[in-house]
């Protein structure tokens, strides 16, 4: 893998990685912290700085595998927003 491959996985990974990051941030607690466990035991390690420790991981998983997850994590996330989302301001 050339340079610019690993820089625009990287850049990838860390852009679907914050779209999570502030999706979970817009929940309300508990659910918010629920989500972050849940994450954490998916990605088997503790996510100290959510956006930084996702794109991390998700830059660990096969771009295949990362597709589906991804997507089946933004599925979960859109039906939590809508049930748990904070209210609008």
């Amino acid at each position: 893998m050339s340079n610019n491959q690993v820089l625009e996985q990287w850049v990838e990974c860390s852009q679907m990685a914050d779209r999570m990051a502030a999706n979970i941030a817009r929940l309300q607690e508990p659910y918010r912290q629920n989500t972050i466990h849940w994450l954490e035991r998916c990605a088997d390690r503790r996510l100290k700085d959510l956006s930084a420790d996702l794109a991390d991981f998700l830059g660990e998983l096969h771009p295949s595998m990362r597709g589906v997850y991804v997507d089946n994590l933004q599925m979960v996330l859109e039906d939590a927003l809508h049930h748990f989302g904070q209210a609008a301001s």
